[in-house]
């Protein structure tokens, strides 16, 4: 939603999302705490321009900008310094062209540079306040010591993020779910969390917390973002496993309704649910919708063809071929397209290596 709004006509809109974008961006170099995965649709407030978050950022940005143009002309390092950083984050800002998932911690490693160099240039400003005299009883300036506390803590706070957010990176499930504390509104960290569990779940569907844990997390994006497909099919899963059928045939059909009759992932779970329940009219029915809405799947008008069969409908289901032909001849050319190239490309690497006596390395 967040990148939709960036791309509206309403500018009041674009501007304050992309200006409280440019103030995370900040925040994020300057204390880099919470860290995220993920910052996307519901992490930065959709407001107009006018509130106070967008128009402070503006102010601040405007300021380095005046800075830095008042600064260079002189030399000045730190002029440099504001001159870099917004150059560095301007092509980010979204403010010249929307950036997918609205902000990125790997769109500003070049602007850390631009705080690595105002780091070091108050380390050394700073250095001189750090001296003390080698004489029997040295006795250190007030300045002294506010320049040591201050490098004290910032070398102790700033070292304690780094080691906590390793832990976290210790593998995908660890960093999804310490994340997910710091993301109560997020639609999509909720909905992955789920999906990253859900294979697990499959393997052993007696896991009744696990299932618990990936229901809760579902419902809680469906609640969120009623809109959302995926976590309706994967919630009718839960339901189907744990027999509760017309709970399960609720959430499909609202999965299919909500792509309009283009999921035909969730069409075929359902008809699995018919099938068991020989409700075949309504399996013909629902490939059929299904077929309306998108004829260039495969594999929709292979199970149509089969239940068609199945019900001694053999005069439809010769009616069915040319579209299957032509859908099969559509995901092949689509197939061929996309690999070709790389199959190409593989080929060549064989016959060079076949004649340097070589194998292909895996």
């Amino acid at each position: 939603m967040g990148k939709y709004a960036l791309c509206s006509k309403d500018i009041e809109l674009r501007l304050g999302l992309a200006f409280g974008a440019l103030w995370q961006y900040l925040r994020l170099l300057l204390l880099p705490y919470p860290l995220s995965y993920y910052y996307g649709f519901n992490q930065i407030p959709l407001v107009s321009f006018w509130s106070p978050m967008p128009i402070l950022s503006a102010l601040v940005y405007i300021g380095i900008g005046i800075f830095a143009l008042l600064q260079l002309p002189r030399r000045s390092c730190l002029g440099f310094i504001a001159a870099y950083y917004c150059l560095a984050i301007l092509p980010f800002s979204n403010l010249l062209k929307p950036g997918p998932g609205i902000i990125a911690e790997r769109w500003i490693y070049a602007c850390s540079l631009s705080m690595a160099l105002l780091t070091a240039y108050c380390l050394l400003y700073y250095a001189q306040y750090l001296r003390i005299d080698n004489t029997a009883n040295p006795t250190p300036t007030r300045r002294t010591k506010i320049a040591l506390i201050a490098a004290l803590f910032l070398l102790t706070t700033y070292s304690g993020i780094i080691i906590k957010r390793n832990a976290d990176w210790r593998d995908l499930e660890t960093l999804v779910f310490n994340d997910l504390e710091h993301l109560p509104q997020s639609v999509k960290a909720k909905a992955f969390a789920a999906e990253l569990l859900m294979p697990k779940y499959l393997k052993d569907k007696r896991d009744t917390r696990l299932s618990e844990r990936i229901a809760l997390l579902l419902q809680e994006t469906i609640r969120l973002d009623s809109t959302y497909a995926e976590p309706h099919n994967n919630l009718g899963l839960i339901y189907e496993n744990r027999q509760d059928t017309a709970a399960a045939i609720r959430y499909y059909q609202k999965a299919i309704a909500l792509r309009q009759n283009r999921y035909p992932t969730a069409t075929t779970n359902l008809a699995n649910i018919y099938f068991k329940q020989g409700r075949y009219s309504d399996i013909i029915n629902i490939y059929r919708a299904n077929l309306l809405a998108d004829s260039t799947q495969l594999e929709p008008h292979i199970n149509l063809a089969r239940i068609l069969s199945l019900v001694d409908r053999n005069d439809e289901v010769f009616g069915t071929q040319p579209n299957c032909f032509a859908a099969f001849s559509a995901e092949t050319s689509l197939y061929l397209r996309q690999y070709s190239p790389i199959l190409l490309r593989k080929r060549r690497q064989i016959n060079r290596f076949a004649a340097m006596g070589k194998r292909l390395p895996h």
